[in-house]
């Protein structure tokens, strides 16, 4: 049985007539009855009775009418849905992305700004999690995407994609004796007490590690779960903190009651990219959104018209 002859006796039924089935399915009405010859052969039995007009399914026709009504209904609004994605660029455009929410408020908002010049109807959804929780929703399809530090190991069916490279920085609210400080050092940041974020952060476990190895232990006095709460806070006396975000640009309208120091010369800084599921189909438009990532990453000009396709990272 070809599910073109079905499609043809679903519609020739419920319009009880051959020729304006041929004409809504665009075919010509012998093909059309060609069909419907086929498919009487291979069930073994008449399925219309053609001495009266309009023409009315006989018993047995009635029966694969019930059950061909939601297959062929099924099928033809998939293929719809199929036709609309293919034709309609905004739906193209949709996509999820995960993103640590430092990332999220400073890195993607001018991404996503020049993305959605292109594509103003796009559905974009983000969201902001840890590292673990990303990795585990775009497993299971949750993102289609996720901007993340680079995988302390090996992930299964995951290609990551090198962004930037994010320092570390030492934030001190205006007036504190850590600036006074001639040589900045580890040994200097362990003196005094800490701002950080969560143990799940992966920046504070790579803090961590270089202080440890150094023999010296954090005075932890608070502990956030998010960069700008860290930043607050640091503004309003309660401690320094140690971060990979930078508070010192332009967007911190705020910056003026801390100071922000560079500490690279002290921790090599945190590798900064994209993780995309290997096997998964992207959009072609979700693919030009990565290629405006990275001309971000490297200070270029987003991409001015819509591609056919950009090349998987």
């Amino acid at each position: 049985m070809d599910i073109r002859e079905l499609i043809s006796f679903y519609h020739t039924a419920r319009l009880s007539s051959v020729s304006q089935a041929a004409r809504f399915l665009e075919l010509g009405q012998p093909t059309v009855t060609a069909h419907l010859q086929r498919l009487e052969l291979d069930v073994g039995s008449d399925l219309f009775d053609r001495n009266r007009r309009p023409i009315k399914l006989t018993a047995q026709g009635s029966k694969l009418f019930e059950l061909a009504r939601p297959l062929v209904s099924s099928m033809e609004r998939g293929l719809e849905s199929l036709n609309n994605q293919m034709t309609d660029p905004d739906q193209q455009g949709s996509f999820s992305i995960g993103s640590y929410p430092d990332l999220a408020l400073h890195y993607l908002p001018p991404v996503l700004q020049g993305y959605r010049s292109r594509y103003p109807e796009a559905a974009i959804k983000v969201l902001t999690n840890p590292y673990q929780v990303l990795m585990r929703s775009l497993e299971a399809g949750d993102v289609d995407m996720a901007v993340v530090h680079t995988p302390e190991e090996q992930v299964k069916d995951v290609s990551f994609v090198h962004l930037f490279d994010a320092p570390f920085n030492l934030l001190a609210p205006i007036g504190h004796p850590i600036l006074d400080s001639p040589s900045l050092s580890l040994e200097t940041i362990a003196e005094w007490p800490l701002i950080l974020l969560s143990q799940h952060s992966y920046t504070r476990r790579r803090f961590e590690l270089a202080m440890s190895e150094r023999g010296l232990q954090c005075q932890v006095g608070l502990e956030m779960d998010n960069s700008e709460l860290v930043r607050k806070y640091v503004e309003i006396g309660m401690g320094i903190a140690v971060t990979t975000t930078d508070f010192s640009g332009p967007n911190h309208q705020d910056s003026s009651r801390l100071r922000v120091l560079d500490l690279s010369h002290l921790l090599p800084p945190v590798q900064i990219g994209l993780a995309v599921k290997t096997r998964r189909d992207l959009s072609a438009a979700a693919w030009e959104f990565i290629a405006d990532l990275k001309a971000a990453a490297v200070g270029a000009e987003p991409l001015p018209t819509r591609l056919s396709r950009v090349g998987n990272p």
